[in-house]
């Protein structure tokens, strides 16, 4: 610390010349004194700080009461000690450091914990990024997260978390073995490091690992049908998966299926889709997923109609605003056939008989 100090030239009210209101040019010697054995009190307790000057010596000529620029003494002008030079010399002798100030060093390295990758990873396409870390209690704080690849820096992430699911980047690297670093770094410029070992293979390398589809047809109106399903694979999985998942609406037509409409979403993420098909005849709808190194393809089961919540059959029948009894009793008796070009929700009553409402 270069300088510190309080003046005691005046410490009247309104006394500090070129300043509105009632501050003063100074304070009074009782509070230089206390204001000094607190300042040292409060530099003991920082370890950054090792010699800490007090301006100055003895009061000097000049700087009048407007200024507080003469006042600043352990000393009057006479030699006359102020209360200050007790303090000082106490000060000087020892003080002790007060805890409720001064600066708070941190000196420990944060907790780094990496989900992904894995130590030794061999993949064939992309990998993924999953890291956290936390800086212990009583530290400043977390930064920020790097991340490197084959010793160049690839990018940061703020505060304490990286994630990137998946790394697009890694596809870039080439077949053979990669060295992937996470470097933590707290506020207090503390570094942990995680310096993990991959390897790029060609995908026949890799042994295949199942996956499943499962898919719900979220609603029907008219001709627009809303498909939802997702990907699933093991739990212990830590390849990310590439590829698309796609929704296959069909068409009955000469007494089989053939594909009318393919909708593609990213096989990481949900499966949402909404499809108007074409045409009039009869329509069903799965998730297909082709497979990519080292997930194998999966299919979903096919659906051509809606839960059958209330064994509904969709009709063309207009229901007449005063004769739904009427209506609901003649479809149960003699339902019609679904409009073209529909989806029908079909349901089995009681007995095992088919049934529609």
């Amino acid at each position: 610390m270069t300088e510190l100090g309080w003046s005691t030239v005046s410490a009247k009210p309104g006394s500090c010349a070129g300043v509105g209101g009632s501050r003063a040019a100074g304070v009074t010697p009782a509070d230089q004194a206390r204001f000094l054995t607190a300042a040292y009190r409060c530099l003991a307790a920082d370890p950054f700080v090792g010699p800490a000057f007090w301006f100055g010596l003895q009061d000097v000529p000049g700087g009048g009461a407007g200024s507080g620029g003469g006042g600043y003494g352990l000393f009057r002008r006479g030699g006359r000690a102020k209360p200050s030079v007790r303090a000082f010399r106490a000060v000087a002798s020892g003080v002790a450091p007060d805890p409720r100030c001064g600066g708070r060093v941190d000196r420990v390295a944060p907790r780094l914990a990496v989900a992904n990758p894995v130590p030794g990873l061999r993949f064939a396409d992309q990998v993924a990024i999953d890291a956290r870390a936390v800086d212990p209690p009583g530290g400043a704080g977390m930064r920020r997260i790097e991340l490197w690849a084959d010793g160049r820096k690839i990018r940061s992430f703020r505060g304490g978390r990286a994630l990137l699911e998946p790394w697009f980047g890694s596809r870039a690297l080439g077949l053979g073995r990669h060295t992937i670093t996470l470097r933590a770094l707290d506020e207090g410029l503390n570094v942990a490091e995680a310096v993990i070992g991959v390897e790029k293979v060609r995908p026949g390398a890799l042994p295949r690992v199942a996956t499943s589809l499962t898919m719900r047809l979220r609603s029907v109106r008219g001709r627009t049908a809303r498909v939802a399903g997702r990907l699933a694979r093991p739990a212990d999985a830590r390849v990310p998966v590439s590829g698309r998942v796609y929704a296959v609406f069909q068409k009955r037509s000469g007494g089989r299926w053939k594909a009318a409409h393919r909708v593609s979403e990213r096989a990481d993420r949900p499966v949402r889709v909404t499809q108007r098909v074409s045409g009039a005849g009869r329509w069903r709808v799965f998730l297909e997923y082709k497979g990519f190194a080292p997930y194998a393809r999966s299919r979903s089961r096919p659906v051509s109609s809606p839960p059958a919540e209330r064994h509904e059959v969709f009709t063309r029948a207009r229901r007449a605003p005063c004769d739904r009894a009427a209506h609901v009793h003649a479809a149960v008796r003699s339902p019609r056939p679904a409009p073209p070009g529909r989806f029908r929700r079909v349901g089995v009553g009681p007995g095992g008989g088919r049934r529609a409402r």
